[in-house]
């Protein structure tokens, strides 16, 4: 029952909007939220699959008789799955406005800017797909099953409020935050109730984090730039410049950490 539960609710917390932007804004902004929608299905097929189809069936062995490993998945895991997360997301974001008029038409170009508010979730989804491979194991996918739960009510309370009062980009809005609670609640899941993870210290993940926070505040910069339709070339100064800053952080990051972090999981 919990394994199959938190199928369920994932599908709610992550498909429902597409019904409820259905019932309250008509099948026209379903038509544009689903070309978004699409297109980061497929940015989380490779992933999905990965930890589904190769990685659990390890995570199991390892939560009977190998802590070190689950360790390591938690530690070293973490990193590798927010830099490629921050990478997408940064590719996604800059290349949306030109991706989707050039995939499905100029007609389905306002799904640029909603794929570009999605494009936020994608390190919280990754990273949601690395702590909830640890919390399959033992007693701990009951918890999980609750956490993804929280996420589904969450979801659909946030959506029904925030599309009734900014439509589409509402119901981004909604997903945004729903993947941002499940995320904090697999962490606090995996870091209070695995024994080989509890109590972990979480000063070497700040780079991180504050990668996350100013790419995230990148993005959301650039929406409003193109949302509003600015085209002033001093509003595209701080893009270019905390752009190629990030770059060339994440490029010294590959460098120093996540080569590192790659060869100690899988060595």
């Amino acid at each position: 029952l919990p394994y199959g539960s938190t199928i369920v609710f994932y599908s709610i917390y992550f498909q429902s909007n597409i019904f409820i932007i259905g019932l309250m804004s008509g099948e026209e902004s379903v038509a544009l939220y689903n070309v978004a929608f699409t297109i980061l299905n497929v940015i989380y097929l490779f992933p999905t699959t990965f930890y589904q189809s190769y990685l659990i069936p390890k995570v199991h062995r390892w939560g009977e008789n190998n802590e070190e490993k689950m360790s390591l998945l938690f530690k070293q895991g973490s990193k590798i799955v927010l830099t490629i997360g921050i990478i997408i997301m940064l590719a996604v974001a800059g290349c949306a406005s030109f991706v989707v008029p050039l995939l499905f038409g100029e007609r389905y170009a306002e799904a640029s800017l909603i794929l570009m508010l999605l494009s936020i979730t994608i390190p919280f989804r990754l990273l949601c797909n690395n702590l909830g491979s640890i919390l399959v194991t033992e007693k701990h996918v009951v918890k999980k099953a609750y956490y993804q739960m929280t996420g589904a009510i969450v979801s659909i309370v946030l959506n029904v409020v925030f599309i009734n009062i900014w439509g589409i980009y509402g119901a981004a809005l909604a997903t945004i935050i729903t993947e941002f609670i499940v995320m904090l609640l697999f962490i606090i899941g995996v870091n209070s109730y695995v024994p080989a993870i509890k109590n972990h210290k979480w000063k070497n993940t700040k780079k991180f984090t504050n990668l996350l926070l100013v790419t995230t505040l990148l993005v959301v910069y650039y929406f409003y730039v193109l949302s509003n339709n600015v085209t002033s070339f001093e509003f595209f100064i701080p893009i270019l410049v905390i752009g190629l800053v990030l770059i060339y952080s994440l490029v010294k990051l590959i460098k120093n950490d996540l080569i590192v972090s790659v060869k100690k999981l899988l060595l």
